[in-house]
Order: C-alpha cells, then structure tokens, then sequence
C-alpha cells in the first residue's frame, strides 16, 4: 500500500497507481485528487485504461480518508474556524502537502519532464481533481507564493496542465444558487437521510443534457428532471443505485462528512474565491506555461455544470480585464453525469489523454 509523506509531522497520503506504460518514452502521468465521501476508489475502473492512452494514473486519497493520516485536533480547528486567517492557513496547508506529494512522486522516478515540440506537450504531469476534491490543487496554485522556491522550480520542470473535474460551486468560492436542491442541507429530508440521497442524486443522469453553458439559466437547470423516471429510451438509473453494498463500501468513506469534509465544503466562499482568482485569473507568472481545462458533464447534477459556467465567465472576464491569468478551456462530455469514470472509464480516459 504506497504512501507518501506530506509534512514535517509524518502526515501520509494514500496512493493508487496504474504503473508507466510500458516501453513508453512520453506518457503523461496523470495525480487525481477524488471529492467528498467518495474516495480514490471511485477511480479504479480508470486504471486499466491509462497505458493504452499513453499515460500513468496515480489516484490518491485525501487525509482522514483510508489510507491516509486524520487531521489532528489543531488541523481541524482551523478547517472548522470562523477566523478568516485560520482559514486561509488551512488552505495553504492543503496546498504546500499536495505539492509536497507530487515531489514525492516526481523523486520516486517515473514521472518525465515535460516536453513541448511544434506546440505540443509530452511527458509531463496533470493535476486532475474532482468534485470538492478541486479546492486541493487549486489550493496549490492559488498558493503557489507560499510554496518553497526549490519545491516551485522542480514542479515547473514536470506541471503542464491543471484538470477542474466537475467541480461544484463550493472550491471556486461560488455559493450554490438557492434554487437548487442539495440534499446535504435539505431541511425537509430527515438528518440520517441525507447522506444517502445525496449519493443518489450526485450520481443521476438529468435530461434534457446541456447543449452549452450558455443555453440554460438557473431556472432551466434545476426544472431538468431524474432521466431514470422518465420513458425516454435512454434511461440511466443514477450511478450509485447500480452499485452493490460491496462496491460502494470500497469507494465511500462516510465517516469524513462530520470530520473535515463537511467543514471544507461549508468553508468561507470569499476564502476560496481569493484562491481560485490567484489559481487561475490573476496567477502572478506562478507556473506560468501550465494551461488549465474545466471538464464538465452535460447530465450533471445542477451545481457543477453551473460551476463549469461561472468558471468560464470569469475566465473571460479576467481577460476581458487585462488580468495576468492562465488559459482556461473548458470541454463538455456529452451525455455524462458525475460519475463518467464509473460508467465509462475508457471513455474518460481517452478524453484526458486528448485534454491535458
């Protein structure tokens, strides 16, 4: 069971990893970061798929989840603080240990430099994360000032592309518009039936798909309806009702809710939305040759593909104002829903190898 060191306190992370293609001299190697309950083994069926799309996957878990150290009591009274500075501090700790496992990788042999020729990269490392697991490399960009200068200018030898995976609202600083429904805060659902329909909503297919983020309002993403109740002929059952007990034992960690995952998706907006506008729109020159790609699903629940929107409206606003930010693309996956590396892990990547 690889582990990597991320602190000067002997804090571990947890990491999967499909392995270098073999008899390959250019892969990419790919570091997930997953999202909330929901832990790398969400991403096993991916693994297969890596060396035949000329890349390594290496899919780690979070601190408090399996595999990796708890969060001590000092740790989460500052995720949990209503003190703005406390704050802040969390978050640069969440980014200086990300960057501090990727050094680790990096020095473990096995990931290549970063090469460009006729303006298309090779080797190199993408940083990918998921659903709430986006405030994690985000937190390692928008605190890059924070990160040692020896630690900046080895990971500007390898970084070449930061991946936002479905991200919701929460990790760029955006407050959930209040006519959605998040069965999380729902009053009208009981407290011990939140967490299993938020797994089930998180994983369902909603129809009509979104052609683009400009064609449908707030309104017209939260009116889209389950497909699974529906007679459309292309029906899905949301992904986690098709999983068995066995399976969603080993990918979930329910425990973390109450800990540190809830605390950092509750964080202070305004906290992360400073972090996002220094990871992306106002970068300062930090890592300036990595590109970033917002990948988002049409069938998604209503909060990520509203993310996906507001990441591609400041995008161009922050260009639109001169700001000294990263290219930002953003790439839909058609017919998708939260889950795309569940349902379809060739699929996905394929698309990642074509994205980064």
């Amino acid at each position: 069971m690889p582990t990597a060191q991320v602190n000067g306190n002997g804090a571990e992370i947890f990491y999967e990893d499909s392995g270098a293609p073999p008899g390959s001299t250019d892969y990419a190697t790919i570091v997930i970061v997953h999202g909330l309950v929901f832990h790398s083994g969400t991403f096993k069926r991916t693994l297969p798929f890596a060396a035949p799309n000329n890349l390594r996957i290496v899919a780690i878990n979070q601190r408090d989840y399996p595999g990796s150290t708890l969060y001590t009591a000092s740790e989460l009274d500052r995720i949990t603080s209503s003190n703005v500075e406390d704050l802040e501090l969390a978050l640069q700790a969440q980014g200086q240990e990300f960057a501090t496992f990727l050094v680790h990788l990096i020095n473990a042999g096995g990931v290549l430099p970063v090469q460009e020729k006729d303006g298309k990269k090779s080797g190199g490392l993408a940083v990918l994360g998921w659903s709430l697991g986006n405030l994690v490399p985000l937190c390692m960009f928008g605190n890059a000032k924070h990160i040692e200068e020896e630690t900046k200018s080895l990971l500007n030898e390898y970084l070449r592309t930061l991946v936002i995976f479905d991200s919701p609202p929460f990790p760029i600083g955006e407050p959930i518009p209040k006519e959605f429904s998040f069965p999380l805060w729902d009053s009208t659902i009981a407290p011990e039936d939140r967490g299993p329909c938020f797994a089930i909503w998180v994983g369902t297919y909603f129809s009509p798909a979104v052609p683009d983020l400009s064609s449908m309002d707030i309104q017209a993403l939260e009116s889209r309806t389950n497909i699974s109740q529906t007679s459309e002929p292309d029906n899905m059952a949301p992904t986690t009702s098709r999983m068995s007990v066995e399976e969603l034992q080993s990918m979930t960690h329910p425990e973390v809710l109450e800990r540190s995952g809830g605390p950092l998706m509750e964080l202070e907006p305004a906290v992360y939305w400073r972090v996002t506008e220094r990871a992306l729109f106002e970068t300062d020159g930090v890592f300036a040759s990595v590109d970033a790609v917002a990948i988002w699903c049409n069938m998604s629940v209503a909060p990520c593909v509203w993310a996906a929107r507001r990441i591609a409206e400041r995008a161009e606003a922050a260009k639109t104002e001169g700001k000294r930010g990263r290219k930002v693309d953003t790439v839909k996956i058609d017919g998708a829903n939260h889950f795309p590396h569940w349902d379809e892990p060739e699929r996905l990547v394929r698309l990642l190898a074509d994205s980064i």
